[in-house]
């Protein structure tokens, strides 16, 4: 019972019942000429995400009526995954890969992914010491910190923490339109 299409045009398929009960259906079969696809863009040529993140991008071929399908690859799944069909990616750390969609006639568009994340989201200090350093994995442009509490820590322009007094700080990295926090406890020696 499996339908084949040769060319283009139109056909009934019948199925008749071997039990001589005269009993059969009909089914009308259209077969289209394929149309290739003449090129694919996506909304986005680069996306910045934290691992765990997921999204999804969406891909545009032409001409709109193309019967062609995309397929979505990524070069480095240890870095971002991408599902095959629908185009969401999931993060999954830091580094750097390319999102490849495809269609069926060759024509291909690249979204560049980049994961960022911190290196540690928790730290426990002793009062006033200094030297634990944090640093944004897969960042790829300057890295902004803050301190939520600059009486509990202060860290520098380049991720270094001085403690200041006990208690807890929360430690922002701005880095690509990111925000990444890391939790920082001072205790009393």
């Amino acid at each position: 019972g499996t339908v084949t299409a040769i060319s283009p045009g139109t056909a009934w398929i019948t199925a008749t019942a071997r039990d001589s009960s005269g009993k059969y259906c009909k089914c009308y079969v259209t077969v289209i000429a394929p149309i290739p696809a003449t090129g694919v863009t996506t909304m986005v040529s680069e996306v910045v995400m934290a691992p765990g993140e997921k999204k999804t991008i969406i891909a545009k071929a032409t001409p709109a009526n193309t019967t062609d399908s995309m397929i979505w690859t990524s070069s480095d799944e240890s870095s971002a995954r991408v599902n095959a069909t629908t185009g969401e990616i999931t993060a999954v750390s830091p580094g750097n890969t390319t999102i490849v969609v495809m269609t069926d006639s060759g024509k291909k568009a690249v979204v560049n992914v980049i994961v960022v994340g911190l290196n540690r989201t928790s730290v426990v200090m002793d009062y006033y010491t200094s030297g634990d350093q944090l640093y944004v994995e897969g960042a790829t442009s300057t890295v902004r910190w803050y301190s939520s509490n600059k009486r509990v820590v202060e860290v520098s322009s380049n991720g270094t923490l001085k403690s200041r007094g006990s208690g807890t700080a929360t430690v922002e990295a701005r880095v690509n339109g990111r925000t990444l926090t890391c939790i920082v406890r001072v205790v009393s020696p």
